[in-house]
């Protein structure tokens, strides 16, 4: 896969007055064109090498390539990395082609496809500045520090729920905004991610997110 095989297109920034940057504790990047374009070349050249997001070289390498990543990301996710205050944090305005990506797969397993692969390998590249990736398959108990979620399809709402609720949850649920292109990680210490019902579109490409799981200490996730 090459850079140019996916034709990327750009999705527009949303504006700074968004749900996500209303609060205090959920910080926003919106990238501008060229940083956008940087880091979706990173991630295509990566491709061009590893082949898969879940390549082992590849999440070996990631914390060391995602240092080639544009300064401003550098500084967002390494601010959101040491703000103890800082329960979710959003990079907006990625390069996505939803034409090349296709419909919806009907089911988990067929969701790895060829197209996905570049903004599987963004994802990753991103929250290796955060932390250890660890898959699903290969989780070890407890849950993670971070969830990272890239919105591949339409606009979709994440609700978060402030981890000092007690008996009245919904006073502490916010839904934070996640435009298509965007990328937004979620402090898995200080509150919890979920989701509401929706109704899916018929143009199959609606509702549509990579996940990835980071620790901050991969080492005391082992077990003994």
């Amino acid at each position: 896969m090459t850079a140019t095989a996916l034709a990327p297109t750009f999705a527009p920034a949303a504006p700074a007055t968004s749900d996500a940057s209303a609060d205090p504790r959920h910080r926003v990047l919106d990238l501008t064109l060229r940083d956008a374009r940087s880091a979706y070349a990173l991630a295509a050249s990566c491709v061009e090498v590893y082949k898969a997001a879940d390549d082992p070289g590849f999440l070996d390498e990631a914390p060391v390539i995602a240092h080639e990543l544009p300064l401003t990301v550098r500084r967002h996710l390494n601010s959101a990395r040491r703000d103890e205050a800082t329960q979710v944090t959003v990079i907006r305005g990625n390069v996505v082609e939803r034409a090349a990506l296709g419909a919806i797969p009907g089911h988990g397993s067929e969701a790895d496809t060829e197209a996905s692969q570049v903004y599987d390998t963004l994802l990753v590249l991103y929250a290796a500045l955060l932390g250890d990736i660890t898959g699903r398959a290969t989780q070890q108990p407890g849950r993670a520090d971070w969830v990272g979620l890239f919105a591949l399809g339409d606009e979709v709402r994440v609700p978060v729920l402030d981890g000092h609720w007690n008996a009245h949850p919904d006073d502490s649920l916010t839904d934070v905004v996640v435009p298509t292109g965007a990328v937004c990680f979620v402090d898995n210490r200080d509150v919890a991610h979920g989701r509401r019902s929706f109704r899916a579109g018929s143009d199959g490409a609606d509702h549509r997110l990579r996940r990835v799981d980071v620790v901050r200490d991969l080492p005391r996730t082992r077990v003994d």
